[in-house]
């Protein structure tokens, strides 16, 4: 379930992994205490380096590869793409900011909106109704296609594709964080578009 995937990832992904290092350090000090003392030096060693700048740059530089739209192109994405996908982050900070930049993509190029994401912990309206929603709401933007089952990226890509293939639209403008975009372009062309990428944050 969606609960329990999300815990798993936060847990596998820093800083979880090495919160879970240090418990483990804890739990084995008196049966394994060599053990347990590299256990601790790793644990916190992790935390102190995911702390420098330098790891901090590093990091967004591995992941963020995408370059940001230029303005200067927006009027001309009709040209490039023939709908705007924006991925689903929950109702949060990010999921704001990916809606804006979305909306401000929609007005400068006329083209259509995809909202894409499913149910929050099984209980309605999904993520794609409320992005569609405070897009209307907040944006002034009307969203054409709603994607509401969806619970990862790849299905976001799998189940936006069963929508908007068959009406033979092939490239769209994919929406979401620069650090999130390698994984999302990656998905949507394995799911059959050519991908336009705008990456925010």
């Amino acid at each position: 379930s969606m609960p329990i995937r999300y815990f798993v990832k936060q847990l596998l992904l820093p800083p979880g992994i090495l919160l879970l290092i240090l418990v483990l350090a804890w739990w084995l000090r008196r049966s394994r205490p060599r053990l347990a003392g590299a256990l601790f030096v790793v644990g916190v060693g992790g935390f102190w380096l995911m702390s420098l700048p330098v790891v901090v740059e590093w990091s967004a530089r591995a992941l963020e590869r995408e370059p940001a739209l230029a303005q200067s192109d927006w009027a001309t994405l009709a040209t490039r793409a023939d709908a705007i996908v924006v991925l689903g982050s929950g109702p949060t900070g990010t999921g704001l900011e990916r809606q804006r930049y979305a909306a401000r993509l929609a007005k400068a190029s006329g083209l259509p909106l995809v909202t894409t994401g499913g149910l929050h912990y099984g209980t309605p309206p999904s993520e794609a109704q409320l992005m569609a929603d405070s897009l209307r709401d907040d944006f002034g933007v009307q969203v054409r296609w709603k994607e509401e089952r969806s619970r990862t990226t790849w299905e976001n890509a799998q189940m936006t594709a069963d929508l908007l293939l068959p009406q033979g639209i092939k490239r769209v403008v994919v929406v979401t964080q620069a650090w999130h975009m390698p994984r999302a372009v990656w998905s949507f062309e394995k799911a059959g578009f050519e991908v336009v990428a705008a990456p925010v944050g």
